[in-house]
């Protein structure tokens, strides 16, 4: 019964927004967590678009936040202070950078939303 409901929960999607500041590394990270079922990704390149999407109602969905390394601490807690319950990751700081990292970080944080 447990595994026939996690197996619900699971298929539900998704939302994840990243803050990023690279193209070509963004490419990468989204392509990298795309293996992960029901997750839909928004990049965005800045700290003011990031917020500005977090500020709008309609997209006060999403489940998780990825802060990339360009941000700084001022940033960051500007981020953090703007993501009412929604769980945060931050590579590099989390833990070491990698794209193994990440994905696996990723997945443990949205995992912890079906238990």
């Amino acid at each position: 019964m447990k595994n026939m409901q996690n197996s619900e929960q699971s298929s539900k999607p998704r939302n994840m927004l990243i803050f990023g500041g690279n193209p070509s590394r963004m490419y990468n990270v989204k392509t990298y967590l795309s293996q992960i079922e029901n997750l839909n990704i928004t990049g965005v390149f800045s700290e003011e678009e990031g917020l500005d999407v977090l500020q709008r109602k309609e997209n006060n969905s999403f489940d998780l936040i990825l802060i990339g390394g360009r941000y700084t601490n001022e940033q960051r807690e500007r981020i953090l202070s703007s993501a009412n319950n929604i769980l945060i990751t931050q590579p590099g700081i989390d833990y070491p950078y990698s794209d193994e990292n990440i994905y696996l970080h990723v997945e443990r944080l949205l995992n912890s939303l079906t238990e």
